[in-house]
């Protein structure tokens, strides 16, 4: 049974270390919690830390925004960013190929902050949340909203751009990281 964690950060700049991501999958918004299980459970070890990007990851990404800004009604929308986006992309597979889940790399302490430093972007400030073994948008969003440390960070109205990204692999199936950001006027 795979389990479920989610992992919020909510920090004004800080630093990590990107890592690419090759591969497709099948995607989330076909209900794929049978797949699940088989990348889980069925894949050899080598194999399981392979990054795969599903098929239908853009759709999967403007769900999971649309269900995002659906809280922040009254608040102001966020907008999809793709270089956001990218570095998101990049973290989860590092997260899938290097084996860890957390908001800082467990070897070099990086953590959103860098992750955006090293790609060149400019932001005043950044939030991120994580989650894995969730396999649809609504299970990873609803997982965010009923925690009140990641809804602090969806409803801070200090954010105006987000990157979302989902990835199939390692340990838990699946994971979907979330960086929400501003950038200065």
């Amino acid at each position: 049974m795979t389990q479920r964690w989610t992992m919020f950060l909510s920090i004004w700049p800080l630093a990590a270390t990107l890592a690419g991501c090759d591969g497709t999958g099948p995607g989330l918004l076909g209900g794929a919690s049978a797949l699940g299980d088989a990348v889980e459970d069925a894949l050899p070890v080598d194999q399981a830390r392979v990054c795969r990007i599903p098929d239908d990851a853009d759709q999967i990404a403007d769900q999971i925004i649309r269900l995002i800004n659906m809280e922040r009604f009254e608040l102001g929308s966020v907008q999809s960013d793709p270089a956001l986006t990218q570095v998101a992309g990049d973290y989860a597979c590092q997260m899938i190929q290097d084996d860890f889940f957390a908001h800082e790399h467990p070897v070099t302490g990086a953590d959103v902050s860098a992750r955006l430093s090293n790609a060149g972007y400019v932001f005043t400030v950044t939030g991120e949340n994580l989650a894995a073994g969730y396999w649809s948008p609504t299970e990873i969003t609803d997982g965010w909203i009923s925690s009140s440390a990641h809804r602090q960070v969806l409803l801070d109205t200090d954010f105006s751009r987000a990157g979302i990204a989902v990835r199939y692999g390692g340990a838990h199936g699946v994971y979907c990281v979330l960086i929400l950001a501003d950038r200065p006027e």
